[in-house]
């Protein structure tokens, strides 16, 4: 691995103690500032769910077919599912304000309204 200078080591510290979303908000502004992005570049941040997780979930629905799931592991399940989805909706949504940022507002907030005739249009129940 690569000695890192003073500088930057204490600025890899101070990374540290920045909240998840800091942290992607740093990441998004490094690489949008970085020279090797151009406008036709577009980089994004999409999250995964964990190995053990995706490990322990392949196992508990394993189970629930087999017909001897617990519970507490249905609860568990139940959980894992909801993660599962929270991630799925999360990256679709990068995804959606990557490849189309004008059905967003200034605050990255999805406007409903610019959806819903963005699919029309797409389903050619609007014509142009």
């Amino acid at each position: 691995m690569q000695k890192l200078s003073p500088t930057l080591e204490k600025a890899w510290s101070a990374i540290a103690y920045l909240s998840s979303s800091e942290r992607r908000a740093l990441a998004e502004r490094l690489l949008q500032e970085s020279n090797d992005v151009n406008e036709e570049t577009t980089v994004m941040l999409l999250q995964r769910f964990s190995p053990a997780a995706q490990s322990r979930m392949d196992e508990l629905l394993a189970k629930s077919n087999e017909g001897t799931l617990t519970e507490a592991e249905r609860a568990e399940l139940t959980a894992l599912v909801e993660e599962y989805e929270r991630i799925m909706l999360a990256n679709t949504k990068a995804l959606l304000r990557a490849s189309r940022p004008q059905l967003f507002d200034a605050e990255g907030n999805l406007i409903r309204a610019r959806l819903s005739e963005a699919l029309e249009h797409e389903l050619g129940l609007v014509s142009s």
